[in-house]
């Protein structure tokens, strides 16, 4: 059990190291019922793309984001800022157009399609919070 988990601290440090030296991107598109506590359980739709590349030490960030959560609050923000990558997970976060900042936590469990595990979370303060599983894709290329 050691072994195993000195080979998982090591292999997500790797996986730090390339991020941090050669980039990342995420993408990502589908659908979800919010699952969340005092939620309506409403069907929420989302698209988007969040990239970090670094050129000389300089960090520069792309992105779109869509958002609809089929209850009358819907967004697109773009220009998205990748913010961490480590392992399966990223988050990220932009400001919509009207001024509401909303981060962004996604999971990637590498399976395409309605696979299990793909989980995103979409946080805009003082408009409310929606999350569930994906039933799409989210990739951390």
């Amino acid at each position: 059990m050691k072994k195993l988990l000195k080979f998982t601290v090591c292999l997500a440090l790797l996986v730090m190291v390339v991020v941090l030296f050669t980039g990342c991107k995420v993408t990502g598109g589908g659908s979800f019922i919010n699952d969340l506590p005092c939620s309506d359980n409403e069907k929420c739709t989302f698209g988007f793309v969040a990239q970090g590349t670094e050129t000389d030490g300089d960090w520069a960030y792309k992105g779109q984001f869509q958002f609809n959560d089929h209850a009358g609050y819907k967004f697109h923000i773009s220009n998205m800022q990748l913010l961490t990558v480590f392992g399966p997970v990223a988050d990220f976060a932009g400001v919509t157009k009207g001024g509401d900042i909303v981060n962004v936590t996604v999971t990637d469990m590498g399976e395409s399609g309605a696979g299990p595990g793909d989980y995103i979370l979409v946080v805009v303060p003082g408009e409310g919070a929606w999350g569930g599983a994906v039933q799409g894709e989210i990739k951390i290329h």
